[in-house]
């Protein structure tokens, strides 16, 4: 499921498109915010319908009458195949993922070269060799060699990581993310429960994660002309118009989240949004931001501009 930080980053680049526009369509930002976030489930879904496309392409290669494919001294019928692994019939016989394939219009027909790319680079592989002649028939070795090829051949393939990008341009840096939750799933299936719903939500809780998203991106904006002028006023020795945008946006974001959802300590915040700019921002933004924040929220503690409530969270 997607973290906090996950959706401050999100958030952070809705604003990014925001503050480069002409703030005529806060509106549609917002729509397009909850849209990105929303297409998360969607890549994760799509990840996990390939395995039943990897597993019909090689049930149609392993009932070829030569056998062209594999090994002389390997007996398909009692082999380990991608096509009878339980994991992968547990996903294609759940009523669960059948619906949100339908619901979310997912499907692979469109796009077999790039399954049959996947597919040719797991069946040429010497781990797939290895199974094949694997005596190993229980389901907990094929919950873990399916998990090996996912990693290994969906989640490590830069061809398929280039296909979903261009698909949406977000999705190459969520796939680490969405890597996770796919592997996750693989192991937590289990091949002996019918009609078991696997399927991991995108949210932990949908409606506080969606609240949180919405207020902190309006928040930002809303306080933009009162942040704004606090940065300015403890940035005198520095030209503000060449500090990094993104930098820039941090501490507005940071601020803002700080006053605007008081059961979150200060600490998180801070401690977010400097973990945030390691990965968005520059080398020396760590420092920066890290100073301007605890320069900005002393001066909000002192005129009392701060509250928090809850057990732990007053300073």
């Amino acid at each position: 499921m997607i973290s906090r930080r996950q959706l401050r980053t999100k958030v952070l680049q809705a604003l990014y498109a925001w503050y480069q526009s002409d703030h005529s369509d806060q509106p549609k930002m917002e729509r397009d915010l909850m849209t990105g976030i929303d297409k998360l489930y969607e890549l994760y879904l799509y990840n996990l319908a390939l395995l039943p496309e990897l597993a019909e392409l090689d049930r149609i290669h392993t009932t070829d009458s030569k056998q062209k494919y594999f090994p002389t001294d390997i007996d398909i019928s009692k082999a380990n195949r991608l096509a009878d692994n339980p994991v992968v019939h547990s996903i294609i016989n759940s009523p669960y993922f059948k619906a949100e394939i339908k619901k979310y219009k997912v499907s692979w027909q469109n796009d077999m070269d790039m399954v049959k790319q996947v597919y040719t680079a797991i069946r040429k592989s010497d781990e797939y060799a290895e199974q094949l002649r694997s005596d190993d028939h229980t389901e907990v070795s094929a919950q873990a060699w399916l998990l090996k090829m996912f990693k290994l051949f969906i989640g490590g393939s830069e061809p398929l990581r280039t296909h979903f990008e261009e698909k949406n341009i977000f999705w190459n840096e969520d796939n680490s993310f969405i890597n996770s939750m796919v592997s996750k799933t693989i192991t937590t299936i289990k091949c002996s429960e019918v009609n078991q719903n696997f399927i991991m939500p995108i949210m932990k809780d949908a409606e506080d994660d969606t609240a949180f998203v919405k207020e902190l991106f309006r928040a930002t904006i809303r306080n933009d002309k009162e942040t704004e002028k606090l940065i300015s006023e403890r940035t005198k020795n520095w030209d503000v118009e060449r500090i990094a945008l993104v930098d820039i946006i941090l501490i507005k974001m940071a601020l803002s989240e700080i006053k605007a959802f008081p059961q979150i300590p200060v600490k998180v915040s801070i401690n977010e949004y400097i973990d945030i700019s390691k990965d968005y921002s520059t080398p020396k933004s760590k420092a920066f931001i890290n100073g301007i924040i605890d320069k900005l929220v002393t001066d909000m503690k002192e005129k009392n501009e701060i509250v928090k409530t809850g057990r732990g969270l007053i300073e």
